[in-house]
């Protein structure tokens, strides 16, 4: 049975079951009322379809669905045409839904999209049948529906049974003479007719939180390399280039790791082999198309179609760069190519005349640090004991009260990038509990005996090993060197994210450790703390928001940011700079590229790779990473 001849049928049951003196009568009919009825009570069930005593709780407890307190407005308050073009109905079901399924589902329907649909290169014309796999609340597909002149019909599915229902309501109340086939579930089991376009917002659902079903049902994509490492989202693509016809149009939003992840590659190369008239858009003002989402998306919109044009890359502003495809293909990373375009252009520069090279061709040895359990057990100081005194094989811990521990158990370690972020070479005063598994010291038991409720996460995760596990993590994983790079960071409040220290330390998650020989590593740490590094940084990293990101070991690894130091030689007044310039606390990096000790640094470098100053001048390039982030 066809979900609309059941919801009919299902709706004529509620109807006659109800006693229509209490309708309001701001509904305009008993049909639209019962519906927005049971979507109001579907609020706290989202399994109602087939189920007929929900009819008893409706008319015997109308304040489970009356007295709604998830926003102002209630139920009571609103006509049928607010709760329909509002979507104030979509809005409180998916605030009503609890974390963990709202996580799971990805339930972050989108917002703005007549805005967004007005600003695209597209044309409606010649559209009949347009797809949602992943409605939601209708949003998208009812922003659409008004722009194409010849539709007449709209496929709709959903996991949700409640999205469903009040999709269908939308597109019945306010297209009424549009056929809507909808389905309830799995969108890869449901849908299989072809259509003229897929408009979605997929659900962003990580790999650990996509259920075994749903995995069944995609594993016919997994034969794509490096498909299964992906999201929810990535599989949406290839489930839409599946379902549509020749000609066809996807319209999609996207996070933004879709093309810059490590997962990135089986998208690229199905955009790349089978579309064109191909547009990434994102907004200078909003991150997130999705609602109450932090994560960085773009409009994706292309047609199935030989390919032939140039990618483009536009901002809604109007600003926008053109990108050939024979590039994109060597490019991993394609939303460098939304960054600021002088900087573009410089990264290009600096690739030609630097000779950069990849972490992969160094051989760059790199490795993330120590994950922090239970730290106001294994971290010192902390909230119980703020300062400590080493004395000759012990170390005197200050606090409401003063314990002692063996001095050979704590070890210097880099733990949070705030602590350091006015230095290059900062002081380190923080101390890690590494145990090992066998140990008989009394001292320690007595500290263990005492604190051991500040170790719960610890406990929790290891059990009887709880007391040894950042000791196993060191001698497994050996995150220990010279060369340290904070994982996210912002460029106008740090001095610097690159820190480098004399003596080889420890560090926590919060870090990357680079090792390798001193002499080498510290040169490095000088070429990663000039403005040329910067602007590669800056054109490859993960943008979170204007002036924070991050990037991540796969990223140093994959990117072309490192002259090879292996051969390089006569580099004495270089390091003997780099003494200097970090020798001093320092403002945020965006205030000192002007600074005589940065800018004595980024020439020494341009010296010594013989860049010619009547091709590139310094102070521009400085001045143009100041306009990008100001």
């Amino acid at each position: 049975m066809s979900l609309e001849i059941q919801l009919s049928s299902w709706l004529d049951y509620i109807v006659g079951s109800l006693d229509i003196r209490s309708f309001p009568d701001e509904f305009r009919s008993i049909r639209e009322y019962a519906l927005a009825l049971v979507i109001c009570y579907s609020l706290k069930d989202k399994d109602l379809i087939g189920s007929p005593d929900v009819l008893d709780v409706i008319r015997t407890d109308k304040s489970s669905w009356e007295n709604l307190s998830l926003v102002d407005l209630t139920f009571w308050n609103s006509n049928l045409d607010e709760l329909i073009k509002k979507d104030i109905i979509g809005s409180w079901y998916q605030h009503s839904l609890d974390s963990d399924y709202r996580k799971s589902s990805a339930s972050n329907y989108t917002v703005g999209s007549h805005r967004f649909l007005s600003k695209l290169n597209v044309s409606y014309d010649e559209i009949e049948i347009v797809c949602d796999p992943f409605c939601g609340s209708a949003r998208l597909i009812t922003s659409i529906i008004p722009l194409c002149d010849k539709i007449e019909t709209v496929v709709i599915n959903d996991i949700s049974t409640a999205a469903v229902l009040i999709s269908y309501l939308r597109i019945i109340y306010l297209y009424s003479d549009i056929e809507v086939i909808a389905s309830i579930g799995n969108a890869f089991d449901k849908l299989e007719m072809k259509v003229d376009v897929i408009i979605m917002n997929p659900p962003f659902t990580r790999t650990m939180h996509i259920s075994d079903e749903v995995k069944a049902s995609t594993a016919k994509y997994t034969s794509i390399k490096g498909q299964g490492h992906g999201g929810l989202h990535i599989f949406a693509l290839f489930l839409a280039d599946s379902l549509l016809n020749d000609n066809g149009m996807i319209i999609s939003v996207i996070p933004a790791s879709t093309i810059a992840s490590t997962y990135s590659k089986p998208v690229q190369q199905l955009i790349l082999s089978k579309y064109d008239d191909i547009e990434f858009l994102q907004d200078h003002d909003k991150i997130a198309f999705s609602q109450d989402s932090d994560f960085n998306e773009l409009i994706l919109v292309m047609t199935k179609a030989s390919p032939d044009s140039d990618i483009m890359f536009r901002y809604f502003s109007g600003d926008s760069m053109n990108i050939n495809r024979d590039q994109l293909k060597n490019d991993w990373n394609w939303m460098r190519y939304f960054r600021n375009f002088s900087l573009l252009r410089m990264r290009g520069y600096i690739m030609d005349n630097f000779g950069v090279r990849s972490g992969y061709s160094i051989n760059l040895d790199i490795k993330r640090g120590v994950e922090l359990y239970g730290p106001d057990f294994f971290f010192f100081p902390n909230k119980i004991y703020t300062s400590l005194e080493f004395e000759a094989d012990r170390v005197k811990l200050i606090g409401d009260d003063t314990v002692y521990l063996p001095s050979y158990l704590l070890k210097p370690i880099f733990r949070k990038p705030g602590i350091y972020q006015r230095y290059i070479s900062p002081e380190i005063n923080e101390y890690t509990l590494s145990v090992p598994e066998t140990y008989t010291d009394k001292l320690l038991s007595d500290y263990i005996d005492k604190h051991k409720d500040q170790a719960g996460s610890a406990i929790n995760k290891f059990g009887d090993n709880w007391v040894s596990h950042i000791h196993n993590q060191i001698i497994k994983k050996n995150p220990r060197g010279y060369l340290f790079v904070v994982d996210k960071t912002d460029i106008r409040s740090v001095s610097s994210f690159i820190h480098f220290k004399s003596d080889q330390y420890l560090c926590t998650k919060n870090f990357y450790v680079i090792s390798g020989d001193f002499d080498s590593i510290k040169l490095l740490a000088a070429w990663m703390n000039s403005t040329w590094f910067l602007v590669l940084y800056l054109s490859s990293r993960r943008e979170i928001n204007k002036s924070y990101g991050r990037m991540q070991i796969i990223d140093y690894l994959n990117e072309n940011l490192f002259p090879d130091f292996l051969f390089m030689n006569d580099t004495m007044n270089i390091l003997a700079h780099f003494d200097t310039y970090r020798s001093t606390a320092q403002p945020a990096i965006i205030d000192q590229l002007l600074s005589d000790n940065r800018m004595k640094l980024d020439k020494l470098f341009a010296e010594y790779f013989d860049i010619d100053y009547d091709v590139i001048d310094l102070n521009k390039l400085v001045l143009d990473i100041l306009n990008e982030f100001n």
